[in-house]
């Protein structure tokens, strides 16, 4: 069957007007656009919605370049754009995954130690957050005890 034939009978039997696909955008994670022509009009719905795009490096898409997330033209390419979101998802999920309730409990437990054996001071390097000692969210808190942050 010709691709053509085959996409007039899919539009045919899925009914969905341009509103309906442009209220749905906002909710993409990415726009992925594989097409080697001139361009795909969604890709302006995906960038008027602030949706990250994958688009292919052809037509009017090198006048957004500047606007587009990643561009491709090869396997290559895409493979590797790909690739760059896996290993940014795993780093991600690596560095959450340190954020558990065990990790909160361990630095409560850092924190009461600290303030019962009057070390309070000690309490932003045992959290190793010494780097914020100098911060004060609230210049009423300057000499308040509880200067140090934990983890929620």
């Amino acid at each position: 069957m010709p691709v053509r034939k085959c996409t007039t009978m899919l539009a045919a039997t899925i009914p969905v007007d341009y509103r309906t696909i442009v209220s749905a955008v906002p909710n993409y994670g990415y726009y992925l656009y594989l097409g080697l022509d001139e361009g795909s009009m969604g890709t302006l719905d995906a960038l008027s919605a602030g949706v990250k795009t994958i688009v292919t490096d052809q037509g009017f898409h090198r006048d957004l370049a500047s606007d587009l997330t990643h561009r491709f033209i090869t396997f290559d390419e895409l493979l590797s754009i790909f690739l760059g979101l896996a290993a940014e998802r795993a780093q991600l999920s690596a560095r959450a995954a340190s954020l558990g309730w065990e990790r909160c409990a361990k630095d409560y437990v850092k924190v009461w130690q600290a303030v019962s054996a009057g070390k309070s001071d000690q309490i932003p390097s045992l959290l190793n957050q010494a780097h914020r000692t100098s911060e004060v969210l609230d210049p009423r808190l300057a000499n308040d005890r509880r200067q140090f942050a934990l983890p929620v």
